[in-house]
């Protein structure tokens, strides 16, 4: 009896450090994959700053570059000052497809730069200046299934007005992972360096080529965005695909 008693004991001790293990090896698991999860976000974010720092401060972007006595181009790097001519030109130029100078083959983003209302007293006369808004960048992004994340950073800056006047404002960063940018993305890089790629892709709605944008047919919704150039493909249904592109003269072909 006391045997078998001993060994009713030993198996119930066995049963709760497997129990003991399997816990914590979760609890491990969980651990790390919440770890990798934030550690995405994080350089998700940060990935975001990034392009809005190009973007507020090179001068082929929206960076003001004044010259010196030496005729030498001076950066607004240090104080992010913004011209508002180029602001002004890039509204209507990439009103709806990323700028080149900035341009991102994985993501895709707008922009939305603000100046803020004020007035302004001089010796002369006074001003009242309203506030101003503008954007660029594109305008459609993924959605539903296709859309992987996404998130919004702002940064102050100045907007030159003049030689003489420079008005406080912000610039705003929308960064979006998804199928339709990652797909756009490619496309526009082979449109860009006529480099051939090859890669695997997966779609959660159908998608096609459509001239120079690229559409997602959701149940009660058509989303397309523009690309660099015009693209021929097959109408992809959902699932993935291995995917060829190659650009021949001005135009992207995907098999």
């Amino acid at each position: 009896m006391k045997a078998q008693a001993s060994l009713i004991t030993k198996g119930i001790y066995i049963i709760i450090a497997i129990v003991a293990i399997t816990l914590f090896s979760s609890q491990i698991l969980s651990f790390s994959s919440s770890s990798k999860a934030t550690e995405k976000e994080t350089d998700f974010m940060e990935k975001a700053v990034t392009l809005l720092d190009i973007i507020s401060t090179s001068p082929t972007c929206l960076g003001y570059t004044e010259e010196n006595e030496l005729k030498t181009p001076i950066s607004s790097v240090a104080h992010k000052t913004l011209d508002i001519n180029k602001i002004e030109e890039f509204s209507q130029k990439y009103s709806d497809i990323e700028p080149p100078c900035a341009r991102d083959y994985e993501n895709g983003y707008e922009i939305v730069v603000r100046m803020f209302g004020s007035d302004l007293d001089t010796t002369k006369r006074y001003y009242s200046l309203q506030e101003k808004v503008w954007r660029f960048g594109s305008t459609n992004f993924s959605e539903g299934d296709a859309l992987r994340n996404i998130v919004e950073v702002s940064l102050p800056v100045s907007i030159r007005l003049n030689a003489s006047y420079q008005q406080p404002g912000e610039i705003r960063i929308k960064l979006v992972d998804g199928e339709l940018e990652e797909f756009s993305g490619t496309i526009n890089k082979v449109c860009d360096t006529g480099i051939p790629i090859r890669k695997r892709i997966s779609f959660s709605y159908s998608t096609y080529t459509n001239q120079d944008s690229i559409c997602q047919e959701m149940q009660h919704k058509l989303i397309c965005r523009k690309i660099s150039c015009p693209a021929t493909s097959p109408k992809f249904e959902p699932g993935s695909y291995e995917i060829a592109l190659n650009k021949n003269g001005d135009i992207v072909e995907i098999k």
